[in-house]
């Protein structure tokens, strides 16, 4: 008996387990931005890992076009909203894969550095002649298709 006593304390140190855990594996989730309508990622993989993790939907930006948005759903489901027609503009800087790359439609009229009046965000080219003399080029609207 004095023998597996012996044996037994010096097997075991007081501290440590006989049986380790293997460490845990690393996961990087690429942090969340809380946009105006909530949790919002750049792709679709990390979208639903957040929304996994902190228990809300998670839009995907870079899934956004200018008619839809694509949310990540903690229950591993996504979700698609489509309006009837264009919600969101691409911006010309940025790739579309964070909210700042989208602009909310914006037809407020304003007037641009040229004299003439266009809509905030539109997505397409909208032009107006400023009021006063006629422009030189006779256009008094100028419309070009958008994306």
């Amino acid at each position: 008996m004095a023998i597996a006593a012996a044996v037994i304390a010096g097997v075991f140190v007081p501290g440590q387990s006989a049986l380790a855990a293997p460490d845990a594996p690393v996961v990087e989730v690429p942090p969340a931005e809380r946009g105006v309508d909530g949790l919002e990622a750049p792709d679709s993989a990390s979208a639903q890992t957040i929304a996994r993790l902190v228990g809300e939907r998670v839009e995907v930006i870079g899934e956004r076009t200018g008619n839809s948005s694509t949310w990540a759903l903690p229950d591993g489901t996504f979700s698609v909203g489509v309006a009837a027609g264009p919600i969101w503009v691409r911006q010309p800087t940025g790739d579309g894969t964070v909210s700042q790359d989208w602009a909310p439609v914006d037809l407020t009229l304003a007037v641009t550095p040229e004299g003439a009046v266009a809509p905030v965000s539109f997505p397409g080219e909208l032009t107006l002649a400023g009021g006063g003399a006629a422009p030189a080029s006779g256009q008094l609207v100028a419309l070009a298709g958008g994306g």
